[in-house]
């Protein structure tokens, strides 16, 4: 599945032939990803690479999870998701990274946008939630301009690495997505 967010970007399911450059973009940024992503340490040979793609599959075949690749100028560039999918509650949870060479141009912003609409309209979720480390600035502000609402602070939500670091939950309604929908194109 592809999601096309302009000519030069889109998102796409990762498949086994994007493995290394999967693998040596992660590899080449560990040291600053791991300041904000739990499970790199999962992450660190082409096999293991291989196995989250494949699991990544599965996944997304079953509707669980919606892990899209985002690849700039047909270069991979991060990843964008779903990491959960709970089609009783009709909600899920999304996550995000992005090489640092490709930040500040407004591709996660793009991307995010994109991913909301395909969870809203294709997976009928009424609720979209967002964790970001407290530390993490530009997550915060991606999730704010996106239509996010905070909603709380979980203490010592996420083990990363060493230590438990503090989570704002950020959470997005359909209905609140679709008033912003409206608002952009000037209707009331």
């Amino acid at each position: 599945m592809v999601l096309i967010i302009n000519e030069g970007c889109e998102l796409r399911i990762r498949t086994p032939e994007d493995v290394i450059s999967c693998f040596e973009l992660i590899d080449r940024h560990r040291d600053y990803l791991k300041q904000w992503l739990p499970w790199l340490d999962s992450c660190q040979t082409e096999p293991e690479s291989l196995t989250n793609i494949r699991q990544n599959i599965r996944e997304f075949t079953s509707g669980s999870t919606a892990c899209f690749g985002i690849f700039i100028a047909g270069k991979f560039a991060g990843m964008i998701s779903f990491n959960h999918i709970d089609k009783y509650l009709r909600s899920g949870s999304v996550g995000y990274w992005l090489a640092p060479e490709h930040q500040g141009r407004g591709w996660v912003g793009k991307c995010l946008a994109r991913l909301l609409e395909h969870g809203f309209m294709e997976h009928h979720l009424e609720t979209v939630w967002l964790r970001a480390n407290v530390h993490n600035l530009k997550s915060q502000k991606v999730a704010l301009r996106a239509g996010f609402t905070l909603m709380k602070v979980q203490p010592n939500s996420e083990w990363l690495y060493d230590r438990y670091v503090d989570l704002n939950c950020y959470c997005l309604t359909r209905a609140a997505w679709e008033n912003s929908k409206k608002t952009d194109k000037g209707e009331r």
